[in-house]
Parts: structure tokens; C-alpha cells; sequence
């Protein structure tokens, strides 16, 4: 069967295109290496906040929080509400500058963070800035039912295939082989395998400016439930629930020049930084570390993701470096890349 669409990788980027290609009843496939989702989206830290630094990535995340509810309208995935700890200047900063944008954040002195969260640390001079459309999400549940709604929609998904070859004829790609050797044909093809593209695409005589940050996350079990994600500027910390568990931890990472070696165990001093941070933040009586793991982000050196055509063949496209903000960059750019396919090719 010829597609007209064949999107490569069943991340955020590629579910959500398919999402959207699919909605508009656009022929299209959706091939992933897993039989069930997996890879760096199903294992990223899961927080979907619209308190960014960049006007663009305001915008993507306003969209996102919109895209995620839709999808999971049963909100089997999704919490709901975020509060950013940020130093008192820089917060009252903040809020005069985002509540132009967002209507709904609210300004949290330290007693009243206390209140409704006891379980808490404030710290002096701390203020808390609370958005209760921002979300976090368990990223692993979110694409199991993506999966599901692209398959409601009457597209199909290849699970457990990997694409290894573009088949091309000139300057246009004609179709991809996969690891059974079988070959599917599409009209267009779509790149979103996050952090294999580069290897994927420079196999393929394409070339794409980015690299590879390996970032590690905790997981603890605590006494209570957390209700509210965590943005914690104070320590450059994140965390969100998951049921009786929180997971979360520091900015910290390690550049790694193949996918592989950014899944794993995270280096030792990631350890003792998430655990301080952890401390620094909680209040807990009970808590237990019980689980670590990293993920794998892709970057472009001038932190601008990629979604457009690529050079050398007129109809592949290419979704990379989504710099770790992939479930806040991702669901726009797709939604945006559909509608230049649709308008252009379909």
C-alpha cells in the first residue's frame, strides 16, 4: 500500500503529527521501533509548563496544554497545575511579565504556599508563581493513548519496525525499507526519530546541525500525594506527581555522541545533586529513592528546533532538535508542519 504520508518515529513529535495528519483524514502511517511506546519521550520528565523564557516557546506551550487535554479528554495521563519557585525579585518579575499572556497565574506569598501545600520548603525571600492550566503529564501513558486515538482515526501504526533505508529516486524520496526488508511507499516522509535522526538521516546523505545530551531522572516514593507540579527555579529542580511517587530532578546532563549510550544508569554526582535538591524542597518525613534513569534530548546549536523540508530531497521533512522542551515545542511545530503538507502535497 502507498501512503501519502509515512512519518518515521512514534515519539511526541511523530504521534502528534500523525495525530494531526490522521484528524484531517490524511493517508498515513506511523512507524516505531517499539511494539509499545518507548524511547526518550516515554522516559522525559513529563512537565508542560507556559512560563518560558522565549516568546516562541510561550506560544508552543500555550498550544500544548490545549493538545494534551484534547487527546486525553479522560485526563488518564494528565495533572493538572504547576507552581514555579522562583527567587521574591525575580518573581514579581515574572508576574508583571506573564499575566499579559496567561490570565490565569497567580502570585503565592510564602505563607500561602505553606497552606496548600504544606508539605513544602519556602525559603526566604521566595515567592511562588502559580499557573493552573500549566500541566505535567506521565509522558508513556500520554503516548499509549495518542497511539490509540491515531488508530480511531483509521490510520495505521507499524510497531516494532526500524527504518534503515530511504529509497529515492533523484532528488525525491520514493519510499523507506525497514528491518524486515520490507519496503513501504509514500507520496512524503517525515523524520521524527528524535535522537536517532541524525544517525538515521546522515546514513541517507542528509545532514542535520545537532547533538546529544544525555539528562537524568529520579523517582521517589513519598507519604502523600504531590498535587502540583514544581518548577524550582531556586535550584534549577522539576518535579511532577505520579500517584504516591514524585519524579523529577536537576538540570544536570552529559553530551553523548550515539543515542545508546544516553539510556541507562545516571553518573554518580546526579545521585547526590537530585537527592539535594530533593531535600532542599521537601519536607517529607517518609521518602525513598526507587528509581533512575536518563533520557536522551536533541539540540541544534542556536537552541531553534528544526521542522522543514530538507535539502536534498524535496519531500522529506525533518522534526529535530526539540532541546528537552519536546512536549512543549512538539505539538505546535507538528500542528504547523500538517498544515503546510496538507496545503502543499495533499
Amino acid at each position: 500500500m502507498k501512503y501519502e504520508v509515512i512519518v518515521l518515529g512514534g515519539g511526541i513529535a511523530g504521534s502528534s503529527l500523525a495525530y494531526h495528519l490522521c484528524k484531517k483524514g490524511v493517508r498515513s502511517v506511523l512507524i516505531d521501533r517499539s511494539v509499545d511506546p518507548d524511547g526518550a519521550t516515554a522516559v522525559s520528565g513529563g512537565m508542560v509548563t507556559r512560563l518560558q523564557d522565549h516568546p516562541d516557546d510561550i506560544k508552543y506551550a500555550i498550544y500544548a496544554t490545549r493538545f494534551y487535554r484534547e487527546v486525553d479528554s479522560s485526563r488518564e495521563s494528565i495533572s493538572d497545575g504547576l507552581l514555579s519557585i522562583e527567587d521574591e525579585e525575580y518573581a514579581i518579575n515574572d508576574y508583571d511579565r506573564y499575566r499579559g499572556i496567561l490570565g490565569d497565574i497567580e502570585l503565592y506569598e510564602p505563607t500561602e504556599i505553606i497552606d496548600r501545600w504544606p508539605y513544602l520548603n519556602i525559603h526566604e525571600d521566595e515567592l511562588g508563581i502559580y499557573s493552573k492550566n500549566d500541566l505535567t503529564i506521565n509522558p508513556r501513558k500520554f503516548l499509549e493513548i495518542i497511539w490509540s486515538r491515531i488508530e480511531d482515526f483509521g490510520c495505521e501504526i507499524l510497531r516494532g519496525y526500524t527504518a534503515t533505508h530511504i529509497i529515492c529516486k533523484e532528488d525525491y524520496a520514493k519510499a523507506v525499507m525497514l528491518s524486515n526488508y520490507d519496503l513501504v511507499h509514500g507520496d512524503l516522509i517525515v523524520s521524527c526519530l528524535g535522537a536517532w535522526n541524525k544517525s538515521f538521516l546522515r546514513s541517507n546523505g542528509v545532514k542535520v546541525k545537532t547533538y546529544l545530551i544525555s539528562i537524568p531522572i529520579f523517582k521517589f516514593r513519598v507519604e502523600e500525594n504531590l498535587d502540583v507540579g514544581i518548577w524550582d527555579d531556586e535550584v534549577y529542580g522539576y518535579w511532577r506527581p505520579d500517584e504516591n511517587h514524585i519524579i523529577g530532578g536537576g538540570y544536570d546532563g552529559y553530551i553523548v555522541k550515539y543515542p545508546h549510550e544516553g539510556f541507562g544508569e545516571p553518573l554518580g554526582y546526579s545521585y547526590d545533586l537530585a537527592l539535594d535538591i530533593f531535600k532542599f524542597r521537601f519536607n517529607f518525613r517518609y521518602f525513598k529513592l526507587v528509581g533512575a534513569w536518563t533520557g536522551v534530548a536533541s539540540f541544534t546549536y542556536n537552541y531553534k528546533p528544526i521542522a522543514n523540508v530538507s535539502k536534498k530531497f524535496k519531500n522529506l521533512y525533518v522534526i529535530d532538535g526539540l532541546g528537552g522542551e519536546g512536549l512543549v515545542r512538539a505539538p505546535a511545530l507538528s500542528l504547523n508542519l500538517a498544515k503546510e503538507i496538507i496545503d502543499k502535497w495533499i
